[in-house]
Protein backbone atom coordinates (compact mmCIF):
# COMPACT_ATOMS: atom_id res chain seq x y z
CA UNK A 1 0.00 0.00 0.00
CA UNK A 2 1.33 3.41 -0.92
CA UNK A 3 0.06 6.69 0.45
CA UNK A 4 -0.52 9.35 -2.17
CA UNK A 5 0.73 12.81 -1.30
CA UNK A 6 -2.32 14.58 0.19
CA UNK A 7 -3.67 17.20 -2.16
CA UNK A 8 -7.02 18.46 -3.22
CA UNK A 9 -8.55 16.68 -6.17
CA UNK A 10 -9.52 18.92 -9.07
CA UNK A 11 -13.04 20.00 -8.31
CA UNK A 12 -15.40 21.04 -11.04
CA UNK A 13 -18.97 22.13 -10.52
CA UNK A 14 -21.33 19.35 -11.68
CA UNK A 15 -24.05 20.30 -14.15
CA UNK A 16 -27.41 21.28 -12.67
CA UNK A 17 -25.82 21.73 -9.22
CA UNK A 18 -25.98 17.93 -8.72
CA UNK A 19 -24.00 16.31 -5.97
CA UNK A 20 -20.97 14.50 -7.35
CA UNK A 21 -19.89 11.70 -5.02
CA UNK A 22 -16.64 11.14 -6.92
CA UNK A 23 -15.58 14.73 -6.41
CA UNK A 24 -16.65 14.70 -2.77
CA UNK A 25 -15.02 11.37 -1.89
CA UNK A 26 -11.84 12.18 -3.87
CA UNK A 27 -11.13 15.28 -1.78
CA UNK A 28 -8.47 14.72 0.82
CA UNK A 29 -9.63 16.00 4.16
CA UNK A 30 -10.04 15.14 7.81
CA UNK A 31 -10.42 11.39 8.04
CA UNK A 32 -9.97 10.78 4.29
CA UNK A 33 -6.84 9.40 2.66
CA UNK A 34 -6.13 8.43 -0.96
CA UNK A 35 -4.28 5.10 -1.17
CA UNK A 36 -2.61 3.24 -4.03
CA UNK A 37 -2.59 -0.55 -4.04
CA UNK A 38 -0.92 -3.02 -6.37
CA UNK A 39 -2.22 -6.36 -7.62
CA UNK A 40 -2.63 -9.00 -4.89
CA UNK A 41 -2.21 -6.56 -1.99
CA UNK A 42 -4.77 -6.80 0.81
CA UNK A 43 -6.73 -3.69 1.67
CA UNK A 44 -7.77 -5.50 4.85
CA UNK A 45 -8.01 -9.09 6.04
CA UNK A 46 -10.69 -11.07 7.81
CA UNK A 47 -10.24 -10.41 11.54
CA UNK A 48 -8.66 -6.94 11.17
CA UNK A 49 -10.19 -4.05 13.11
CA UNK A 50 -13.16 -2.61 11.17
CA UNK A 51 -13.04 1.19 11.44
CA UNK A 52 -12.90 2.46 7.84
CA UNK A 53 -15.12 2.67 4.76
CA UNK A 54 -13.42 2.47 1.36
CA UNK A 55 -14.36 3.90 -2.04
CA UNK A 56 -12.80 2.58 -5.25
CA UNK A 57 -11.72 5.40 -7.55
CA UNK A 58 -9.80 3.19 -9.98
CA UNK A 59 -9.16 -0.55 -10.19
CA UNK A 60 -10.84 -3.72 -9.01
CA UNK A 61 -10.98 -5.66 -5.73
CA UNK A 62 -12.38 -9.02 -4.68
CA UNK A 63 -14.14 -9.74 -1.42
CA UNK A 64 -13.46 -13.21 0.00
CA UNK A 65 -14.38 -15.05 3.17
CA UNK A 66 -12.64 -18.01 4.74
CA UNK A 67 -14.70 -20.82 6.26
CA UNK A 68 -13.76 -22.54 9.50
CA UNK A 69 -12.69 -25.49 7.33
CA UNK A 70 -10.17 -23.25 5.54
CA UNK A 71 -12.09 -22.89 2.26
CA UNK A 72 -12.05 -19.50 0.57
CA UNK A 73 -15.16 -18.19 -1.21
CA UNK A 74 -15.26 -15.16 -3.50
CA UNK A 75 -18.32 -13.19 -2.43
CA UNK A 76 -18.04 -10.19 -4.75
CA UNK A 77 -15.85 -8.36 -7.22
CA UNK A 78 -16.09 -4.58 -6.98
CA UNK A 79 -14.90 -1.81 -9.27
CA UNK A 80 -14.77 1.97 -9.62
CA UNK A 81 -17.55 3.88 -7.90
CA UNK A 82 -18.23 1.16 -5.33
CA UNK A 83 -17.87 1.21 -1.56
CA UNK A 84 -16.75 -1.54 0.78
CA UNK A 85 -15.98 -1.89 4.48
CA UNK A 86 -19.25 -0.25 5.49
CA UNK A 87 -19.83 -3.00 8.06
CA UNK A 88 -18.00 -0.77 10.54
CA UNK A 89 -20.95 1.62 10.28
CA UNK A 90 -23.23 -1.19 11.46
CA UNK A 91 -21.29 -1.97 14.61
CA UNK A 92 -18.92 -4.63 13.26
CA UNK A 93 -15.74 -4.40 15.33
CA UNK A 94 -13.77 -6.79 13.09
CA UNK A 95 -13.65 -7.28 9.32
CA UNK A 96 -15.68 -10.33 8.35
CA UNK A 97 -14.01 -10.65 4.96
CA UNK A 98 -10.73 -10.04 3.12
CA UNK A 99 -10.41 -7.47 0.34
CA UNK A 100 -7.68 -8.18 -2.21
CA UNK A 101 -6.72 -5.86 -5.04
CA UNK A 102 -7.02 -7.54 -8.46
CA UNK A 103 -5.26 -4.78 -10.41
CA UNK A 104 -3.45 -1.55 -9.55
CA UNK A 105 -6.04 0.55 -7.75
CA UNK A 106 -6.65 3.96 -6.22
CA UNK A 107 -8.90 3.73 -3.17
CA UNK A 108 -10.13 6.42 -0.79
CA UNK A 109 -10.23 5.39 2.86
CA UNK A 110 -12.70 7.23 5.07
CA UNK A 111 -12.66 6.75 8.83
CA UNK A 112 -15.92 5.77 10.48
CA UNK A 113 -16.05 9.15 12.22
CA UNK A 114 -15.50 11.09 8.97
CA UNK A 115 -18.12 8.94 7.21
CA UNK A 116 -20.68 9.59 9.96
CA UNK A 117 -19.94 13.33 9.75
CA UNK A 118 -20.31 13.31 5.95
CA UNK A 119 -23.60 11.41 6.15
CA UNK A 120 -24.85 13.95 8.69
CA UNK A 121 -23.51 17.11 7.03
CA UNK A 122 -24.00 16.27 3.35
CA UNK A 123 -27.64 15.22 2.70
CA UNK A 124 -26.96 14.50 -0.99
CA UNK A 125 -24.03 12.25 -0.06
CA UNK A 126 -26.25 10.51 2.48
CA UNK A 127 -28.96 9.94 -0.16
CA UNK A 128 -26.40 8.63 -2.66
CA UNK A 129 -24.79 6.29 -0.13
CA UNK A 130 -28.16 4.92 1.03
CA UNK A 131 -29.26 4.35 -2.59
CA UNK A 132 -25.97 2.57 -3.27
CA UNK A 133 -26.40 0.26 -0.27
CA UNK A 134 -30.01 -0.54 -1.13
CA UNK A 135 -29.18 -1.23 -4.78
CA UNK A 136 -26.27 -3.48 -3.84
CA UNK A 137 -28.39 -5.29 -1.27
CA UNK A 138 -31.12 -5.94 -3.85
CA UNK A 139 -28.50 -7.48 -6.16
CA UNK A 140 -27.13 -9.67 -3.37
CA UNK A 141 -30.51 -10.87 -2.01
CA UNK A 142 -31.35 -13.11 -5.01
CA UNK A 143 -27.96 -14.79 -4.58
CA UNK A 144 -28.69 -15.39 -0.89
CA UNK A 145 -32.09 -16.86 -1.76
CA UNK A 146 -30.51 -19.15 -4.34
CA UNK A 147 -27.86 -20.28 -1.89
CA UNK A 148 -30.51 -20.94 0.79
CA UNK A 149 -32.65 -22.88 -1.71
CA UNK A 150 -29.64 -24.95 -2.79
CA UNK A 151 -28.77 -25.70 0.85
CA UNK A 152 -32.35 -26.77 1.59
CA UNK A 153 -32.45 -28.91 -1.56
CA UNK A 154 -29.14 -30.56 -0.64
CA UNK A 155 -30.43 -31.21 2.88
CA UNK A 156 -33.67 -32.71 1.53
CA UNK A 157 -31.65 -34.87 -0.85
CA UNK A 158 -29.45 -36.08 2.02
CA UNK A 159 -32.52 -36.96 4.13
CA UNK A 160 -34.12 -38.82 1.23
CA UNK A 161 -30.87 -40.70 0.56
CA UNK A 162 -30.56 -41.65 4.23
CA UNK A 163 -34.20 -42.80 4.33
CA UNK A 164 -33.67 -44.91 1.21
CA UNK A 165 -30.54 -46.52 2.68
CA UNK A 166 -32.22 -47.23 6.01
CA UNK A 167 -35.64 -48.38 4.74
CA UNK A 168 -34.97 -49.43 1.19
CA UNK A 169 -37.55 -46.94 -0.05
CA UNK A 170 -37.77 -43.18 -0.62
CA UNK A 171 -38.96 -40.94 2.21
CA UNK A 172 -42.70 -40.22 2.27
CA UNK A 173 -43.79 -37.07 0.43
CA UNK A 174 -44.08 -34.42 3.15
CA UNK A 175 -46.24 -32.15 1.00
CA UNK A 176 -49.33 -34.26 1.70
CA UNK A 177 -49.24 -33.60 5.45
Amino acid sequence: MTFVEPKEAPVGKPANDEFDAKVFIAKVGAGKTILEFHKNQHVFEQGDVADTVFYIQKGKVKLTVMSEQGKEAVVAILGPGQFFGEGCMNGHKLCISTMTVMEDSVITSVTKEAMLAALHDEPKFSEMFMAYLLTRNSRIEPNRSTIQFEREAACAHAVATREFRENGQPAADQSEY
